[in-house]
């Protein structure tokens, strides 16, 4: 048997491309059907004469557009998740499932009441929910969205100075895109909150590792150690971190890489509460907390790996991730703007209006 030919059939390859055209397409769809919609019922609008009809008409249009934009708006957004799958590149312990079928599975009503995954001894199906918890979370905390595949990415960069085997590099690569899990039970508005937390909000966030590590628990056959960067990556080297208080080689390898790469994307993004700092400002602070926040060898290792810059920020992928109040304006101004402007140029105008078609 081809053991190459094995591995590759378990593999999500990046499919760049298409998570652009998909992206591209979730933003035109609302557009055109805005203004599909509104051709289609133009003869229908009340049209008074003078400049008041069309006034009106103009209205009616954005009107129409807008619902007919929010209707195609609501049934796309079941594939903004595909568009994260489609960037990844992740091997399965079984086989690699549809990427689509795991998108539409995912803010499923029954997972997210249980926010657990199967616990039969199925690896395979609780690596699939897993994967579907992780769409939730980019959902919970829209500072997830981008967070976790920057964080994956420094830590690739971090694994191959350590010179990790590719497959202990794959569970890490796991380990980090469920780092965070444990937000599931955390409420939004802790999550969200702009003012400082208080003393039992902050009790409640000190959770969520742990939180995370027992919801994932049914992934321990595969990832072993690997998994304990979920409820490890907020230890710190002289003990002083939580929520165990471990301290040193006493927290697991993936802990300590994870600890260094969420750290220095904490400090160059840009968060409700912060501005982004430097890259060589993080660098700073990367040194300073070796020997006590972190593993002095991990944060060598990532200082070697020569990193300058961040990766650029997605413009598609951040308009398609706004909240949901924020989308729906987008949808009824953007397609309802168009819609009303391409059927202005197209319609024959109100009775008693004399402008010229030919001038739009």
């Amino acid at each position: 048997m081809d053991v190459k030919a094995s591995v590759e059939s378990k593999r999500w390859a990046p499919q760049p491309g298409l998570a652009r055209a998909i992206q591209i397409a979730t933003l035109a769809a609302p557009i055109l059907f805005g203004w599909l919609a509104v051709r289609l019922t133009k003869s229908y609008y009340f049209r008074p004469d003078g400049v008041l009809g069309l006034v009106l008409w103009i209205i009616q249009a954005l009107i129409v557009a807008g619902l007919a934009a929010r209707i195609v708006s609501t049934v796309f957004a079941r594939l903004i998740p595909l568009t994260a799958l489609l960037k990844m590149t992740l091997i399965f312990p079984d086989h690699a499932p549809s990427r689509f079928a795991v998108a539409l599975r995912a803010g499923t009503v029954g997972r997210l009441k249980t926010k657990e995954l199967t616990s039969s001894g199925d690896v395979q199906q609780a690596a699939e929910e897993a994967i579907g918890l992780l769409l939730d979370l980019r959902r919970h905390e829209r500072y997830t969205r981008g967070h976790v595949e920057r964080v994956r990415a420094y830590v690739d960069l971090i694994g191959e100075e350590l010179e990790l085997a590719d497959d202990d590099l794959n569970r890490l690569r796991w380990a980090v895109l469920l780092h965070d899990i444990g937000k599931l039970e955390v409420p939004a508005e802790i999550l969200k909150k702009e003012t400082p937390l208080t003393d039992t909000e902050w009790a409640i966030l000190q959770t969520h590792p742990q939180a995370g590590v027992g919801m994932l628990e049914p992934l321990r056959p595969w990832l072993g150690e690997w998994l304990d960067a979920t409820s490890q990556h907020h230890e710190r080297w002289d003990g002083d971190g939580y929520p165990l208080g471990l301290s040193g080689e006493q927290i697991s390898l993936s802990g300590r890489i994870v600890a260094v790469a969420d750290a220095f994307d904490v400090i160059t993004s840009r968060r409700h509460y912060k501005t982004p700092q430097s890259i060589s400002h993080a660098r700073q602070e990367l040194v300073d907390g070796a020997g006590t926040q972190f593993d002095p060898t991990i944060v060598r290792a990532f200082l070697r790996a020569g990193l300058t810059e961040r990766r650029k920020f997605d413009l598609l992928g951040g308009l398609l991730e706004l909240p949901p109040f924020l989308r729906f304006g987008s949808d009824v101004f953007a397609a309802g703007a168009v819609a009303a402007m391409a059927v202005t140029s197209f319609a024959s105008p109100p009775s008693g209006l004399a402008f010229d078609e030919d001038a739009f």
